[in-house]
């Protein structure tokens, strides 16, 4: 039976690699989960405080890099909010770079408190320290939980995959392959790069990959030559998460995905170039002997961290070019209207859920302004003395079409993302959109409707008393100005200021309204036009059910609560 513990007992120590990864990759997902889920939208927040300051864009992206522990998670968001009008091209150039950076972070805490000691003797209390906290009511001690939960997985994964590992010391075959390629040369090297992308794409975390490459080298699977090439290629994979979720977005947002995949294919190629020379300065900075099992890892961090660093100081005076060489390699296929919906993020993407809020933040933008273009054009059909009658009718029935589309679109997308994992804040921001997308299709029924009364109104020549017109373009001229208002509520934190200011012009509209209705009851008591009277009250009263709609959003984005 000796055949047979030939065949287990490797095949036991493999699973047991592939388990300790599952359990690393899921600890990290959990403790990632439950930092985004603490942070709340930190992340957002921060990067839409950007200014033109590159160094500014930089310092951010390591900030939130560091502190969501995923480049992916702030790579795919910050794509999402280019996708979304939040952030411009350049601004997000920096803000990866800063990722980058960011990202290196993780490698060092492996690198610290995964090999020194005994992490296990941690591990454990840890998650017998998230059990009862789980079974809390309190969303903040269950994100807590999560973080606990975590980070006791993600070392016992690193423990189990130390100890699978080592048992390839033993096996010559491996040894003898891998001392074969690294005899390669140069050849070699690149082989190890197309493998550290493809490791990195496979688990969709350059921080799992790292980590792997760590507890290889630590093993002495790897030569530390061969594993700063391997960390080279888990910077090209990482890039791929992006790329995948800027596919079916806008062509903005697929700019800034290749402008990070073009930032770290250059990095890579010029470090190539150099490795030999670069891994000497490594040695130079980082004490310590990489021949020793601790040793190897400090200096393969460091090495990560020594890589991205340079590179982002020697690209961050080049944002403006890098910009311009994406907008060069992603032209503008066709025109984006905002027909066109909202960008989806494909399931498989990691960290999707605030990707996703994003995007359909940014479809509720794009449908405001598609009602307030309707407006105008509704407002400019009610004195049709120099426009095409029949072809600003088609273009209004168009646009109301167009928002009935977009309202469809966001409220699935929405619908969607209730059906995630989300925070208390989330979730209340997710109920608010689905209210204020009903108030515009709403506010577009209306607009519609006082289109077609205008047609009648003039198609049967009704006489109105003095005045009329100017009566109803000037309550068309509040009502707009509300719209506007709202629109400029929506990009902005909403306050008891601000929603002072909508009562306010709310109270405009309804006394302006009861005036007219005033002088209709008078016009038709003198001896007015009863049907034309009639008509004219009833676009006044359209008119000021869009100005409910508009204070029924302002009200709601007041509620949404921005810290």
């Amino acid at each position: 039976m000796n055949w047979f513990g030939d065949f287990a007992q490797p095949l036991l120590q493999t699973l047991r690699i592939i388990g300790g990864l599952g359990v690393f990759l899921y600890g990290m997902q959990t403790m990632s989960e439950g930092i985004r889920r603490r942070a709340g939208n930190q992340l957002q927040r921060r990067v839409e405080t950007l200014t033109s300051r590159p160094l500014l864009g930089i310092l951010i992206g390591i900030g939130v890099t560091a502190l969501v522990q995923s480049s992916s998670a702030t790579t795919v968001i910050l794509v999402s909010m280019v996708n979304a009008g939040l952030v411009s091209l350049r601004q997000s150039i920096a803000v990866i770079m800063g990722a980058n950076i960011g990202t290196t972070f993780t490698a060092w805490i492996v690198s610290l408190f995964g090999f020194n000691f005994n992490i296990a003797t941690f591990a454990l209390p840890a998650i017998a320290l998230s059990l009862p906290l789980h079974f809390s009511k309190r969303e903040r001690q269950n994100d807590f939980s999560m973080i606990l939960l975590g980070f006791g997985l993600l070392f016992l994964g690193i423990e189990q995959m130390k100890i699978g590992v080592s048992i390839v010391e033993a096996n010559t075959d491996v040894l003898t392959v891998l001392q074969a390629v690294a005899g390669l040369g140069i050849l070699g090297h690149l082989l190890f790069v197309l493998i550290g992308a493809a490791l990195t794409f496979a688990v969709q975390s350059s921080s799992v990959a790292m980590t792997v490459t760590l507890t290889l080298v630590y093993n002495g699977w790897i030569p530390f030559p061969l594993a700063a090439s391997l960390v080279l290629g888990e910077n090209i994979g990482t890039t791929i998460t992006a790329y995948l979720a800027s596919i079916e977005m806008s062509t903005q947002a697929k700019r800034a995905a290749r402008a990070h995949m073009i930032f770290n294919l250059f990095g890579v190629c010029w470090m190539l170039i150099l490795l030999n020379p670069m891994l000497r300065v490594v040695d130079l900075l980082i004490p310590g002997s990489p021949s020793t099992s601790l040793g190897i890892t400090f200096h393969l961090s460091g090495f990560h961290t020594f890589f991205n660093l340079t590179n982002t100081l020697l690209m961050a005076w080049f944002i403006p070019q890098i910009e311009r060489v994406v907008t060069r390699l992603v032209p503008e296929s066709a025109p984006e209207t905002r027909s066109s919906g909202i960008p989806w993020i494909r399931g498989n993407v990691p960290e999707s859920t605030e990707a996703n809020l994003i995007n359909a933040q940014g479809a509720v933008r794009n449908l405001s302004a598609q009602v307030r273009s309707m407006a105008d054009h509704v407002m400019n059909s009610l004195d049709p003395i120099e426009i095409d009658e029949e072809e600003m009718a088609t273009m209004i029935r168009s646009e109301e079409e167009t928002v009935d589309l977009m309202e469809e679109q966001i409220l699935a997308h929405l619908s969607e993302c209730a059906l995630q994992v989300l925070n208390e804040e989330q979730a209340q921001w997710v109920g608010a959109q689905l209210r204020i997308i009903g108030e515009f299709e709403r506010i577009a029924d209306g607009l519609l409707k006082i289109h077609g009364l205008g047609v009648k109104s003039r198609k049967k020549k009704t006489n109105l008393h003095r005045d009329a017109m100017e009566e109803m373009l000037e309550i068309s001229y509040l009502v707009r100005d509300f719209l506007q208002y709202v629109g400029t509520l929506l990009e902005q934190p909403v306050d008891e200021r601000d929603l002072a200011i909508a009562r306010s012009m709310e109270e405009e509209i309804n006394t302006f309204r009861n005036n007219l209705y005033k002088t209709s009851r008078k016009s038709i008591k003198s001896g007015g036009n009863l049907k034309g009277e009639l008509l004219f009250m009833e676009i006044v009263r359209c008119f000021e059910n869009v100005g409910d709609s508009c204070i029924a959003i302002a009200e709601e984005l007041s509620r949404i609560h921005p810290e």
